[in-house]
């Protein structure tokens, strides 16, 4: 923390980051910076990131890795644990365009129980959804049979909301399944990088909370990326600025 102490306030602007090295980084700082909240000391943390979901649609991921894996600092250890091997596991990817590969090998990395797939609603394209489901369909619901009641939903511009739904679905599965010594819980951030914060929320969050809720991120790799041109013309993005930790205004 030496490098942090004449700073009261520190940017990360995720932009061009991918969801591989931004996630665990801003876990780590957060973890450092409630740490000091502790001992009296409070720095501030801002995200900034350029969001299109035009332009997030068109980028296509190239060189995928051959398997998925738990990002590191999100519980992987636990979920991965021959000691809670019987616990039910639940899958909550967040979706966006041009996953399938992804959630194919993710599904084999969890093998969930159940799966509560998170679609944008509100969205910039007021179908976007729609599309979602439709794109998936084959995979969610004609394969992994899906039922359509566990659709989560969440606005596609605001993180918190999508943190909001995250943290209401695991508690509530953790409740209900408490009798049976509780539930692992995966997540996936596969859409936009505002709604992959609310997914890094709430998997610190809980982490920190209760050590017996167990959730982690899992994620595939890639080694590069390209762009779709015939996806079509882009808006301009909006910039976004989120304080994720400290003291918004002075005491």
């Amino acid at each position: 923390m030496a490098e942090f102490r004449s700073y009261t306030d520190v940017v990360v602007d995720i932009s061009a980051l991918p969801r591989g090295l931004y996630m665990p980084l801003l876990a780590k700082l957060l973890a450092l910076f409630d740490g000091e909240q502790k001992d009296g000391e409070h720095r501030n943390l801002h995200v900034i990131v350029s969001h299109s979901p035009a332009t997030d649609d068109s980028i296509v991921e190239e060189g995928l890795e051959d398997s998925a894996s738990y990002l590191f600092g999100f519980a992987a250890a636990a979920l991965e644990s021959d000691s809670t091997s019987a616990q039910p596991k639940i899958w909550i990817p967040v979706l966006g365009r041009r996953q399938k590969l992804q959630l194919e090998k993710i599904h084999s990395l969890v093998s969930p129980d159940e799966i509560c797939p998170l679609l944008p609603s509100p969205s910039q394209d007021p179908r976007k959804g729609d599309a979602l489901v439709i794109e998936y369909r084959d995979m969610l619901f004609d394969q992994l049979r899906v039922e359509p009641r566990n659709i989560i939903y969440a606005a596609e511009a605001n993180p918190f909301e999508v943190y909001r739904q995250l943290m209401r679905s695991i508690l509530h599965y953790q409740q209900a399944l408490n009798p049976l010594g509780g539930c692992k819980v995966a997540l996936s951030a596969m859409s936009s990088k505002l709604a992959s914060i609310g997914v890094l929320l709430a998997a610190y969050e809980l982490g920190r909370r209760d050590p017996k809720v167990v959730v982690g991120v899992a994620h595939v790799e890639s080694q590069g990326y390209s762009v779709d041109n015939a996806a079509g013309p882009a808006l301009a993005p909006t910039l976004f600025t989120m304080w994720l930790s400290g003291e918004c205004y002075a005491a």
